[in-house]
Order: structure tokens, then sequence, then C-alpha cells
């Protein structure tokens, strides 16, 4: 594996636990925000590759890391005690129902989701990355032509 692609991921893993804790409200914020981390993949990948579809597979891969992270640090808040759900936290696993909490939370809010927004993520990413890249692409070849 490239090292480049370890550097997708990792900025997948940061963004995802970064967007949790800062989550935005306004839709082209929210957006705007989403693009931050890809625009930068995509034109680096369109670069050294000058493939659009390497791009679209960084973008795709880099937000479904995201997504996965983004869920992954909500279990990590509910595990160390979340304020809006104390019966979650690790300190009462001793609670009758703490097992069958977790197991429906993992199974319909996290697994359910990470699916879900993971889908939107590796489709709506790589097109974007296919988008963005073919632009960077265009432009690019014709610079040489010049």
């Amino acid at each position: 594996m490239k090292r480049r692609w370890l550097t997708y991921i990792s900025i997948g893993i940061l963004f995802g636990i970064l967007d949790f804790y800062f989550p935005s409200h306004a839709t082209i914020w929210l957006f705007a925000v989403w693009l931050v981390p890809i625009v930068p993949i995509i034109l680096y990948q369109a670069k050294v590759s000058h493939s659009k579809k390497l791009s679209a597979l960084a973008s795709g891969l880099t937000w479904f890391i995201a997504v996965v992270f983004y869920y992954l640090t909500n279990v990590f808040q509910l595990a160390i005690g979340s304020s809006y759900e104390p019966w979650m936290s690790i300190s009462n696993y001793k609670s009758p129902h703490f097992w069958s909490n977790w197991k429906s939370t993992l199974l319909s809010y996290v697994l359910g989701h990470i699916i879900e927004w993971g889908i939107i993520g590796v489709i709506g990413g790589s097109i974007i990355g296919f988008l963005v890249s073919f632009i960077f692409l265009f432009f690019s070849r014709k610079e040489v032509v010049k």
C-alpha cells in the first residue's frame, strides 16, 4: 500500500473524530466542512496518478473512514459516560440491562448509521472526487498544450 493511501485513511480518522466534537448545523457550512479534507486529497491524487478513478476512490475512502470513526468516537463517549445516556457508561456494567442496551445501541444505532452514512460517503465522495479530478486534469492538460 502506498504511503499516500495511509495518509488518506489517517485524514479520514482525524476528520471523523473532529467532526464528532465540532458539529455544524448549517447545511452549507456542513457541506463545505466535508469538502475541506478531500479536495487536497483529490488534487494530489489526480496530480500523482493522472487518474479520475483513483481520485474518486481516495475521496470515497476518506469519507467512509471519517463516517466510521465519527460513530466509533460516539461509542467511546457512551462508554466513558455521556451526560445524555449515563446508563451506557462502563461503570454501570452490573446493571441487568447493560449488555442488552449496548447490543441494541451497537446494532441499530452505530452499525445502522455506519452502513447508511458510509454508503452516502462512498458514493458522494466518489462522485465529488471524480468531478474535481476531471476538472483539475482537464485544465492541467490545457496548460501543457499551450
